[in-house]
């Protein structure tokens, strides 16, 4: 799923924003990270380190560009 979805990046001096249009919903998914910590994160620092504000979701979706809808899609039958 993640290999069609479409992201961008915004920056300012405070936040980068990275969104992309969920598959599953069609929503459009969002997720502002405080720049110390998305550069953290790209300068190499393990994501659950760097991005420490966000919650597993959104670092999921940095990492695959997944969103939660489409994880629990794809997982919906690893519960039983």
């Amino acid at each position: 799923m993640a290999t069609n979805i479409t992201t961008t990046q915004a920056f300012n001096e405070d936040f980068v924003t990275i969104s992309g249009t969920c598959e599953v919903t069609g929503d459009l998914y969002e997720v502002k990270v405080p720049y110390d910590e998305w550069r953290a994160w790209r300068s190499g620092q393990y994501a659950q380190n760097a991005l420490r504000s966000l919650t597993a979701d959104q670092r999921e979706f940095l990492i695959s560009r997944t969103t939660p809808a489409e994880w629990d899609l794809m997982t919906q039958d690893c519960d039983e």
